[in-house]
């Protein structure tokens, strides 16, 4: 895998919603030396993937890194635009992007990319 390592599976955590802001904290402030993505649990029951550290710069270029390795999730999170779908989010480090089109949000080497689809309704 060209530039992605997997991740183990964090003890305790089986999904996304499940994870606390404290813990997003602890876990930024591991040492990484690449971006690391992680795709929620939802999006896991149709594309298997695990967490990955990836090279990127932008979250534009952390996503393209693992969806070169796992092609089928690219369709789950991108529209035919290569834009962010609706029903998506992404965070940076606990923080929502703010660039949905582009993805040029700046991911330091350290970062955590948690992918999650959007919660709505009320």
């Amino acid at each position: 895998m060209d530039g992605v390592l997997p991740l183990t599976k964090q003890p305790g955590i089986d999904n996304l919603y499940d994870i606390q802001p404290s813990t997003i904290q602890i876990n930024c402030l591991r040492d990484f030396t690449m971006p690391r993505v992680t795709f929620g649990s939802a999006l896991q029951r149709h594309v298997q993937v695990p967490a990955l550290e990836v090279k990127g710069a932008t979250v534009r270029e952390a996503l393209d890194a693992a969806f070169r390795e796992h092609t089928r999730m690219r369709s789950y999170v991108l529209d035919d635009q290569s834009h962010l779908r609706k029903h998506m989010s992404v965070f940076i480090d606990g923080r929502a992007i703010t660039d949905r089109k582009g993805l040029t949000d700046p991911v330091s080497e350290t970062a955590h990319i948690y992918v999650v689809q959007a919660l709505s309704g009320g």
